[in-house]
C-alpha cells in the first residue's frame, strides 16, 4: 500500500512539472508572437519574422546579436526572464510559425 502511495505521488509531481513546464514555453512563444506581429515599425510581420531567422543565424555564428534582434530580445526579456539564447530561440520558433501562416 505504501508503495502504491508513492507512485502516485511520485506521478502526480511528475505531471504537474511537465504541466509548467509546457504553460511556461506557451506563454514565451504567445509573448514572441505578440512582439512579432506588432505592427509599430511599419514592417509586416512575414518580413519581421525573416529578418528575425536571418539575424538568429548571424546571431548563432558570430554570437553577436544585430540591431534588430538584439531589440526584439530585449523587448522579450522585459515581459519575461528569460536569458538572451533563449529569447532567440523563442523569438525564432515564432516566426517559424509566422511563416507557416504565409504559406
Amino acid at each position: 500500500m505504501k508503495s502504491l502511495i508513492v507512485l502516485l505521488a511520485m506521478a502526480f509531481s511528475a505531471n504537474s512539472f511537465a504541466n509548467e513546464a509546457v504553460s511556461q514555453s506557451t506563454i514565451g512563444m504567445g509573448a514572441a508572437t505578440a512582439i512579432l506581429t506588432s505592427t509599430t515599425s511599419g514592417i509586416k510581420p512575414f518580413g519581421k519574422a525573416e529578418a528575425i531567422i536571418r539575424e538568429a543565424n548571424e546571431y548563432r555564428l558570430t554570437g553577436i546579436a544585430p540591431l534588430y534582434l538584439a531589440d526584439q530580445v530585449k523587448n522579450l526579456q522585459s515581459e519575461m526572464d528569460v536569458s538572451e539564447a533563449e529569447a532567440v530561440d523563442l523569438l525564432v520558433e515564432a516566426a517559424k510559425e509566422i511563416l507557416s501562416l504565409n504559406y
